[in-house]
């Protein structure tokens, strides 16, 4: 509902002029003398915060002008360092929306987006797109252009989000957590999409002899301890054996959160309740923060930008074929799209016609009835998924960014209970296309369970699971059937529903790290006919492997320590030391586990396993599981030994995974 108009301070006796006034002086010490002579700020309240640092006078005053005094509620009885905190607090707002008028500019904000203002002469259509659905010849193009070239590109992540709805804590301590540590098959959030670019680099190497480490950057914030939470997964992980210096993380600010007549939320005594302020400040911080100079001072051009809660959209090439576009046609931004889901809360790629040209952007679906965006009522939407994929020009965000500093701003409500709605003034990262010119940037069309899947709210027993992290994983099972199926020839049972999966679960278990492939193209190569059965899991953490015609109604799970190549003070380097299997012809009904250290290699053929086996590979040493009429029995041989079949692993993996060949295939 729109504010009250005695309560706006937008009219120019409240608010423009007051604000006009303020821009002109250069200090706080200036700034409160303004305040302190206006009509809303209380003597009293002036005396009992003297002493104060002039900023922290600066912003407690301001609250006094917005109408927000109800955030102090209870001032005269408290001691004034009490109010420090909520004065640092809000000093980063102001700081932050300093280039709208500070926190004055930020209220103004808010009540304009309450108001019912038409949004002026704007036509909003379908936008053309770029199908990678299929991989045609084109579409291959692209995914080797992007192989080639990714020496050029670097990653950007927005970790920092509130993630309320993921309700996720600490077991033991009971502590909230960041989205970034979700477990997804295993592996956090963040590790997982950190594996896609590490399985994307060892594929150059593999295809180019290349030693690519791509800087990325990490948006955090202080919500939930998010910061120190994101700090301590990178440092545990040992910086995913990529070097501290391949990392730059930044904290984004918290804004007030607002209810429906524009008040602020009060959370606790002298302390509104704060919400980050959206993803859209990304562009902003990176380059108020040097984040764009990093990745430039690192030699990279393009920029990946991934949400954290998206764990499948590295599967096969999309992301390839989505980077490999805009490089090949040196494009300033760009949209991964796929179909659009009706009912689903999320946005859509659009293109907007006004006076001055046409854009391609975002609509968040709070804006699709201000925008007059009709959709259906099932199945797919004519206008793409918005799935904060993103491609940028580093070069070109400089340019583009004084003129949308802080882009697609909207009020997004939602209950806390008893009838109460509360709001944050949010930003969104995609709507900087809104001062993009239509010829520099391109949405590519691709398959949606290969696009988007994401993590983004708990999963209740009976709601769905549609963007809970089970629905994530019920998508990653219907991309591995297919992958499975369709490419390596095997036979596994089917994936159920969505509807069904949520009842009846998963009838299989099949997960692979991505240094695998991650293209089907390269898996195919490895995995050659087979059979999982109901119930049967197979789990290959490892990327240099050939298994053929095996069959699994228990559980095997091959893990390579050295997984993409060996490690030198504690960086990873990308080489062909690393833990190999070659498994053909083999039955397993048990639970088999296969541990390889270092640069060593198991190797079974012709051979059943019936009895539970853990089994250690140690560095050097080749293990072979031979079946005699004695039973099963594990034979370990130094690598160093020339005689028999054992040492040609090497050379079977090299022929079974031809890269030269898919070199060749790429450019046809």
């Amino acid at each position: 509902m729109p504010l009250m108009e005695e309560k706006s301070i937008t009219s120019p006796e409240r608010g423009e002029e007051l604000l006009s006034v303020l821009v002109r002086k250069e200090t706080f010490e200036e700034k409160v003398g303004v305040l302190a002579g206006h009509e809303l700020v209380p003597e009293q309240f002036l005396q009992h915060i003297e002493g104060m640092p002039s900023s922290h006078k600066y912003v407690l005053l301001l609250l006094f002008v917005l109408r927000q005094q109800h955030v102090l509620e209870g001032w005269e009885g408290a001691e004034k360092e009490l109010l420090t905190p909520i004065a640092n607090m809000l000093l980063g707002v102001d700081r932050v929306f300093s280039i709208e008028g500070g926190l004055l500019g930020y209220q103004r904000i808010v009540e304009e987006l309450l108001s019912t203002e038409p949004i002026g002469e704007k036509r909003v259509f379908p936008p053309e797109t770029t199908s990678i659905q299929e991989e045609t010849p084109e579409v291959r193009k692209y995914i080797l252009h992007a192989l080639q070239h990714l020496g050029d590109m670097c990653e950007l992540y927005p970790v920092g989000g509130a993630a309320d709805r993921l309700s996720l804590s600490d077991p033991r301590t009971k502590t909230r957590l960041p989205a970034a540590k979700l477990a997804f098959l295993d592996k956090s959030l963040l590790e997982g999409i950190i594996d896609d670019v590490k399985a994307r680099e060892y594929l150059a190497y593999k295809l180019f002899k290349k030693q690519i480490r791509t800087p990325i950057g990490l948006m955090t914030s202080s919500q939930k301890g998010n910061h120190s939470h994101i700090i301590d997964l990178c440092t545990e992980a040992s910086w995913f054996k990529r070097g501290e210096d391949a990392f730059f993380l930044f904290s984004q600010p918290l804004v007030p959160c607002v209810s429906e007549d524009g008040k602020w939320v009060v959370s606790e005594p002298f302390m509104p309740e704060m919400k980050p302020g959206g993803h859209g400040m990304i562009w902003l911080l990176a380059q108020e923060k040097k984040v764009l100079h990093f990745f430039q001072r690192n030699e990279r051009k393009k920029i990946l930008v991934r949400q954290i809660n998206n764990p499948i959209a590295g599967v096969d090439y999309g992301l390839l074929a989505f980077m490999g576009f805009g490089l090949f046609h040196d494009k300033g931004f760009g949209f991964s799209s796929c179909p659009r889901k009706i009912g689903a809360k999320e946005g859509m790629n659009v293109t907007v016609e006004n006076s001055e040209g046409t854009y391609l952007t975002n609509l968040e679906y709070c804006d699709f009835e201000k925008y007059g965006v009709d959709t259906p009522t099932g199945g797919y939407d004519e206008y793409p998924a918005n799935t904060n994929i993103l491609f940028a020009d580093c070069a070109y965000l400089q340019k583009v960014i004084p003129e949308c500093p802080l882009p697609g701003k909207i009020l997004n409500f939602s209950s806390k209970g008893n009838g109460v709605f509360a709001a944050r003034l949010e930003t969104m990262m995609q709507n900087i296309a809104d001062v993009i010119p239509s010829e520099k940037s391109y949405i590519t069309f691709g398959e949606r369970n290969k696009t988007i899947a994401s993590a983004k709210k708990a999963y209740v027993d009976g709601n769905g699971i549609s963007e809970t992290p089970l629905g994530a994983l019920h998508s990653y099972l219907m991309n591995a059937h297919t992958l499975l199926t369709q490419q390596c020839g095997f036979s596994v049972p089917a994936i159920p529903t969505a509807d069904l999966f949520e009842s009846v679960g998963a009838p299989f278990l099949f997960s692979y790290h991505p240094g695998l492939g991650p293209l089907y193209s390269v898996i195919k190569q490895k995995l050659k006919g087979g059979r999982l059965e109901e119930g049967a899991t197979l789990k290959l953490d490892i990327a240099d492997a050939y298994l053929e015609n095996i069959h699994v109604s228990g559980s095997l799970s091959l893990s390579a320590e050295h997984l993409l190549g060996h490690e030198v003070n504690d960086i990873l380097h990308y080489s062909e030391e690393t833990g190999k299997v070659y498994l053909k012809d083999i039955d397993v009904s048990s639970n088999v586990s296969v541990t390889l250290k270092g640069n060593s290699s198991f190797v079974a053929v012709g051979v059943t396993f019936s009895k539970d086996l853990d089994i250690t590979v140690p560095h050097g040493m080749v293990a072979t599981a031979i079946e005699s009429e004695w039973g099963l029995s594990i034979q370990y041989v130094p690598k160093t030994i020339t005689n028999g079949a054992l040492y040609h692993i090497d050379d079977a993996l090299n022929i079974s995974v031809s890269f030269e060949s898919m070199k060749a295939e790429l450019l046809v």
